[in-house]
């Protein structure tokens, strides 16, 4: 989908009051730049002389990260300037209105561009409400209201009636007929896209733009498909392919060859499909980039061809590229082909795994539509009220005109006129209850796209926490169950021929594998507990050393097999307030890590320190140390790393997030210092007694 092909006049002014060409402020780095932000805003003196540093701001932010693009947008507004307000206002609100619409927030975009609508709507600014216009049908569009589209994009094409002919107003032009044209394709009327395809290639201004043409070109190419006209819809790919082919791997290239390649698939001339999708993976490399679609085509391809092992290997990198780009259709798409390959080859259980994943992504997506709909249904509502609204401007236009008739009918007529306007008083009156009533409708709107946001997090969170705990199942439950039945078997198969200590190491070993799988339920258990919000803490008074003297048994005998000296320096009398499973799982967890992470004939030292109102303590290892880039996130969900210990022991990555989340439920606070090889030092205080 097209951005607008150019920046209006007025709004390319606007912008080059953001260029930040002053001395001092454009070479600035952007951590003082926002300190001189902080320090107006904490004097309260942000004034015209910011201009330059939020535009500096908003530029560096605008792709990297959209939600503090938008923060600086309303500084932008917080300024008093007399200087054309409601340009500036309108333009504001547009910018963060595609910023939204970017990042997927759809509800909100439709309410910054209804604002600047209603400010462009009292200005002179055809081309910018031209632009405006076509973003609101843009939106449309992706909800699947594409006759509403539509309108815009004609609303748009209208504006641009009142003004002169010019480079400006002709991209504007082209712009509007090639998005009517993208949403007759999806209307499935390519004759009428073919139309506006054309007529948006011929208001195209010299020189011409090459992305610009090359998106039309595209299109064509897809209404030919739509048609059944494959030959010229390779061609006009061709011709689109064409126009980047003097620079040495365009990535433009590489997706018309693409469209090319699946084309020849569709009428299973697999050997050229084959020649074009390789052609264009080299183009994408060439660029220093990787398309998980062209790898997802060429998957299919291959399995088509009966060649199962490059199918799956494509498959595979698309996943890969997939997950990171966050392209969930085409993720989907390669685990329903994955699952496919698989069963076909016999390999079952692989099969089951992807059909599982292909289940449950379409699951979200499917949640993600019903989202969608949503949007829709507010959307469908919205341009109700705004046609009803429109009704009552002409039948408010029609008042003032019958007005100014009474008036002149007055003049003659003192009594007909005195009549006229109690009629006219009545119909006024109407019009200001229907305007009340308006405006308490959309009231109500605006709190329905809140609580539509609302639910939106709340799914996104849901599936998160989900795909985290599948995760987890997924990779380290197997591990546990192999080393049990892996080590059982071998005692059962071999066990006259084992001497008594091979025998004791396989048991040892068996045993280790049990306490891990039993420390790994228990930690998913209290993480689903956490999740669900069922777990609150009963305070208590607990004695330190007697609840150390309960764990420690536990952790003695892989302490001994490790040749690991524990200390525990912890006086009798500390005792604190807090949870005693909460904080048996935190101390359990703190020296089931240390004992992982350090190696033979290391120490571990627990010691215990009272401080006012609180107690100090501290589990010590002489470990390997945990990188400084780690440490930041090491307490959180999202920034759970599984790393194995010193003898090859492995975790799920959630028993700090745990420790974090259960020592903050009890008041407390929990930190770390480490350093690689030097060891590391965990500290947590409790409420003292």
């Amino acid at each position: 989908m097209l951005r607008s092909f150019i920046i209006p006049t007025w709004t390319l002014a606007v912008m080059l009051l953001f260029a930040g060409k002053m001395y001092g402020t454009a070479s600035l780095p952007t951590d003082s730049l926002e300190h001189i932000l902080h320090r107006a805003l904490e004097e309260n003196r942000l004034d015209t002389s910011h201009y330059r540093v939020l535009g500096i701001l908003f530029r560096k932010h605008r792709n990297s990260a959209p939600e503090k693009a938008v923060q600086y947008c309303r500084l932008f507004l917080r300024i008093d300037d007399p200087d054309n307000p409601e340009k500036r206002q309108a333009l504001m609100h547009l910018e963060m209105g595609r910023l939204y619409a970017d990042s997927g927030h759809l509800e909100k975009a439709m309410e910054e561009f209804f604002k600047s609508l209603d400010l462009h709507l009292m200005m002179p600014a055809a081309r910018s409400l031209a632009s405006l216009y076509n973003d609101i049908g843009q939106i449309h569009y992706r909800v699947g209201l594409y006759r509403l589209a539509q309108d815009h994009y004609r609303q748009a094409l209208h504006t641009l009636n009142n003004c002169r002919p010019g480079m400006e107003s002709d991209f504007l032009r082209a712009e509007s007929h090639n998005l009517i044209g993208q949403a007759y394709l999806k209307r499935q009327m390519p004759d009428s896209a073919l139309e506006h395809f054309q007529a948006a290639g011929n208001l195209l201004p010299r020189p011409v733009d090459r992305e610009i043409l090359w998106r039309i070109h595209t299109n064509t190419g897809w209404a030919y498909t739509h048609r059944g006209d494959l030959s010229l819809a390779k061609e006009s790919h061709r011709t689109a392919a064409g126009i980047f082919s003097d620079e040495n791997g365009s990535r433009w290239e590489a997706i018309s060859l693409t469209h090319i390649g699946e084309l020849y698939a569709i009428q299973e001339d697999w050997s050229r499909a084959q020649e074009y999708f390789e052609q264009a993976h080299r183009k994408f490399r060439e660029n220093g980039e990787t398309s998980s679609r062209l790898l997802v085509v060429m998957g299919k391809l291959y399995h088509q061809m009966n060649h199962p092992e490059k199918a799956v290997s494509s498959l595979e990198n698309a996943v890969r590229i997939a997950r990171q780009k966050n392209r969930m259709e085409q993720l989907a798409t390669a685990f329903a082909l994955l699952s496919e390959i698989h069963e076909n080859s016999g390999r079952y259980l692989e099969a089951l795994a992807y059909s599982r994943k292909h289940n449950a992504l379409t699951d979200s997506l499917n949640r993600l539509d019903l989202a969608r709909m949503e949007v829709r249904k507010i959307l469908e509502r919205k341009n109700s009220e705004i046609s009803s609204l429109e009704n009552e401007k002409k039948l408010s236009r029609k008042v003032l005109t019958q007005q100014k008739i009474i008036r002149n009918i007055l003049i003659a007529v003192t009594v007909l006129g005195s009549l006229a306007f109690l009629l006219i008083y009545n119909r006024y009156r109407a019009f200001r209850k229907a305007h009340a009533e308006i405006s308490r409708q959309k009231k109500e709107l605006d709190f329905l796209l809140s609580e539509l946001g609302h639910k939106n997090r709340q799914l996104e969170a849901s599936i998160h926490t989900r795909d985290t705990l599948f995760a987890i199942i997924g990779h380290d439950l197997k591990n546990p169950f192999n080393t049990l039945l892996g080590f059982a078997e071998l005692l059962y198969e071999n066990y006259p021929s084992y001497t008594e200590e091979e025998r004791k190491a396989h048991i040892l070993r068996i045993r280790n594998a049990a306490e891990h799988l039993l420390q790994l339920l228990d930690n998913l258990l209290q993480w689903s507990s956490l999740q669900q919000g069922r777990m609150d803490p009963s305070p208590a008074v607990i004695s330190l050393q007697s609840l150390f003297e309960e764990i420690l048994p536990v952790f003695k005998p892989q302490a001994e097999a490790k040749r690991i000296r524990l200390e525990t320096h912890i006086p009798e009398d500390i005792r604190v307030r807090a949870d005693h499973r909460m904080v048996s799982v935190v101390l359990r967890n703190l020296l089931s890590n240390a004992l992982k992470f350090t190696g033979s004939g290391g120490r571990i030292r627990v010691s215990a320190v009272a401080q006012k109102k609180q107690v100090l303590l501290e589990v010590q290892d002489t470990g390997v140390g945990i990188p400084e880039s780690h440490q930041n996130n090491l307490f959180s969900a999202e920034g759970t790393v599984r790393t194995k210990g010193t003898d090859g022991e492995t975790g799920t990555g959630l028993g700090l997030y745990l420790c974090r989340q259960f020592v903050e439920k009890n008041g407390g606070k929990i930190w770390v210092k480490s350093r690689t090889g030097q060891g590391s030092s965990f500290y947590l205080t409790l409420q003292a007694e």
